[in-house]
């Protein structure tokens, strides 16, 4: 899953979507944003490219769960909305 970088920077993680970083973040089984970086090879400015937020890959990596101060129905609509994305 990379592309290829230059010979003094190696291999370049590829392009940052939330789909991808929530395979990342699922496969490196880490809730610490500091360590995803560190094993991901990610800069945090890519997670905010990506017009998300760190929460919101580990909620679509399954691991965190959906907000406490959200509704069941607001919940569910979000699920739709990414799933159709």
């Amino acid at each position: 899953m990379t592309e290829t970088g230059n010979a003094l920077e190696g291999p370049r993680p590829t392009k940052a979507t939330v789909q991808t970083l929530a395979q990342e973040a699922k496969a490196h089984r880490t809730p610490q944003l500091a360590d995803y970086l560190k094993e991901s090879g990610r800069e945090v400015h890519e997670l905010y490219r990506a017009s998300s937020s760190w929460t919101t890959i580990l909620r679509r990596a399954g691991l965190a769960p959906d907000s406490p101060l959200r509704s069941p129905c607001q919940n569910r609509l979000s699920q739709a909305y990414w799933m159709i994305h």
